[in-house]
């Protein structure tokens, strides 16, 4: 996941640990800005199996803050790299997966369209 942290109703908290639970399999990397209060981190930080990378955020926004996806992708996809994830499929921080069954039909979709 990456992106500002919705705090709202703890959004991206409860988000983190449904997906524990729809990808129970899975690595959880949460890319966000290394300027986040630490109160806000904590929580974040306290989670277990969630691997928490902390990033400056660019000096400009770009288009749509297209600066800040791509910083906070990329370290997010570096982080995965350097821990071995074969396959990573990206979300926003602001955003939700609800479909129990998501971690198999993604599955799927790599057995029927494999990468070449």
């Amino acid at each position: 996941m990456q992106g500002p942290l919705a705090t709202d109703y703890h959004f991206t908290l409860q988000t983190i640990r449904l997906y524990k639970k729809l990808f129970p399999d899975g690595l959880l990397i949460l890319s966000t800005w290394e300027d986040t209060p630490a109160a806000t981190l904590a929580p974040f930080r306290a989670e277990p199996g969630l691997e928490l990378v902390l990033s400056q955020k660019p000096a400009y926004r770009g288009y749509g803050n297209f600066n800040y996806q791509l910083v906070s992708t990329q370290a997010g996809l570096r982080r995965a790299h350097e821990l071995g994830v074969a396959y990573a499929l990206k979300s926003r921080t602001d955003q939700r997966m609800y479909a129990p069954n998501i971690y198999q039909f993604l599955v799927g979709l790599l057995q029927a369209f494999p990468l070449q």
